[in-house]
């Protein structure tokens, strides 16, 4: 099954599961601003979003002979929910103003604090707002979790433990984001962490190895799970920071060089403070942390083209995708059966540059 044909299938069993949650949320409160702002989430949720960990821990599931029904899929909307419960944090601490076409949740929430003549500071009090109001998310995520589905008792306990591994590494990386932020310069050991913690593991590396756990497989098909999953969660975040510097809003659906607006420190910031001029460097530190727009985008091309930093990402992607094609190729399973991991693989690497 193809990303885009799961998604058709997954998004009518997920968005049913999420208007429920709010409900109920919403039942809990009577005023009608916080519910309100309660379901513009639903708003997030349905606007957009690629569903790629559930989708991959589906995959998994299926190719080590699981059978992918509504009750799985229900089970893994727990990974698309903390997802969503994470970007409305992340877009706090990013500033970003929107995602997939419409307002971020703390940018609604602070639209609807002016429109209603609120007093204060609306801008923190937005923040505080969507903050509480994401975790709501996170609890659904958790209740889903352990509802869990008929199935053997260990294998749930492996999935959970795999899931709350999965909340921690990512949490982990992205305090390793915001602390890296603060710094002028940043290590190239320490940016391979965040990048490993917020994206490979997170993104690839347990939901793999969650739909592993609920087909019961073997501990041994789990070093496959970190090898591939590590190679194409590296290319997949290396791609993400190239996309923020050379793609428009309209291709990535939110905010351009956001990277660079919060001082983010990528594989390509890293190749110029490490390998690029003293002007370059000047440049770079010029760039960071002031707002960006696209009458910035020659000046910013100019300077990543000429670094060669474009280059040795491109490089580091080639590398990462050569590294999880290998990890296939010598994963001992039928050809057809590792199919749809071929094509995701296609899917990621061929995504627009």
């Amino acid at each position: 099954m193809t990303i885009q044909a799961f998604k058709q299938r997954f998004d009518p069993i997920l968005f049913p599961l999420a208007e429920a949650r709010v409900k109920q949320y919403n039942q809990r409160c009577s005023d009608v601003f916080v519910r309100h702002s309660n379901e513009h989430m639903l708003t997030l949720i349905k606007s957009g979003g690629k569903r790629i960990r559930p989708y991959i821990a589906c995959t998994i599931y299926e190719m080590l002979g699981g059978r992918i029904t509504k009750p799985v899929m229900e089970l893994f909307s727990a990974l698309e929910l903390f997802h969503v419960f994470a970007l409305i944090h992340d877009d706090i601490i990013d500033h970003g103003m929107e995602r997939h076409g419409v307002p971020t949740l703390h940018r609604f929430i602070h639209k609807s604090l002016e429109t209603h003549a609120r007093v204060g500071d609306l801008a923190h009090i937005a923040s505080g707002q969507a903050m509480l109001l994401g975790d709501v998310l996170h609890a659904a995520a958790n209740y889903l979790m352990m509802r869990g589905i008929k199935a053997d008792a260990n294998r749930l306990r492996r999935l959970r433990a795999e899931f709350d591994a999965m909340v921690e590494e990512v949490l982990l990386g992205e305090a390793l984001d915001v602390d890296t932020a603060t710094r002028r310069t940043a290590s190239s050991e320490l940016i391979e962490q965040k990048m490993y913690l917020k994206t490979a593991s997170y993104t690839f590396i347990r939901p793999m190895k969650m739909g592993a756990a609920l087909a019961g497989a073997s501990k041994s098909f789990e070093g496959f799970c970190e090898v591939f999953g590590a190679a194409l969660g590296l290319a997949f975040q290396i791609q993400d920071d190239l996309l923020d510097l050379t793609a428009s809003t309209q291709m990535i659906h939110k905010t351009i060089f956001s990277d660079l607006q919060e001082r983010q420190h990528t594989v390509f910031t890293q190749h110029i403070f490490e390998h690029g001029t003293k002007t370059e460097q000047t440049e770079l530190q010029a760039l960071m942390g002031i707002a960006l727009t696209e009458a910035h985008r020659p000046r910013v091309e100019k300077l990543f083209q000429d670094s060669g930093a474009v280059i040795h990402g491109r490089a580091r992607l080639s590398v990462h995708f050569d590294e999880a094609e290998r990890a296939l190729a010598e994963l001992q399973l039928p050809m057809a059966r590792k199919q749809t991991l071929r094509d995701l693989l296609k899917y990621i690497r061929d995504r627009s540059l």
